[in-house]
């Protein structure tokens, strides 16, 4: 059994993961709007825009976390960092509405960085350095 303890080296890959994903989403989020508006969305299709990353989490992120529970956290934290990549690249080559709706259901779905980055974080911390771990 290996001890467990919060080391540099197996806490940047994580925090390099959320750091990039927390910045791709302020970056996106306060621009996503204006992106729609750009294609003609009304009022209710921007909120669609807005509204689809977060629904398709709600299906994304438990399919994720059983996952990597089966096959382990770095394989999914893999998958999930490239898959938000090429939602990003989808986003950028978007040319209607619909491939941006598409784009932030492609990241909702399979984009779980946090959640499972959090589960990653749990594993490699004891009891005493969880709250210091997630914090």
């Amino acid at each position: 059994m290996t001890s467990k303890g919060l080391t540099f080296d197996r806490v940047v890959p994580i925090f390099t993961i959320v750091f990039v994903d927390v910045l791709g989403l302020t970056v996106i989020l306060p621009l996503l709007h204006l992106y729609a508006a750009a294609y003609g969305a009304t009022p209710l299709q921007i909120g669609l825009v807005a509204a689809a990353f977060p629904l398709a989490q709600l299906i994304g992120v438990p399919v994720m976390g059983a996952l990597s529970d089966r096959f382990g956290r770095k394989p999914l934290l893999l998958i999930s960092q490239i898959t938000t990549c090429i939602s990003f690249l989808m986003l950028a080559a978007a040319t209607s509405l619909e491939m941006i709706i598409l784009s932030r259901v492609v990241d909702g779905l399979f984009g779980a960085n946090l959640a499972t980055a959090q589960a990653a974080m749990t594993d490699i911390s004891d009891e005493q350095s969880r709250s210091r771990a997630w914090g």
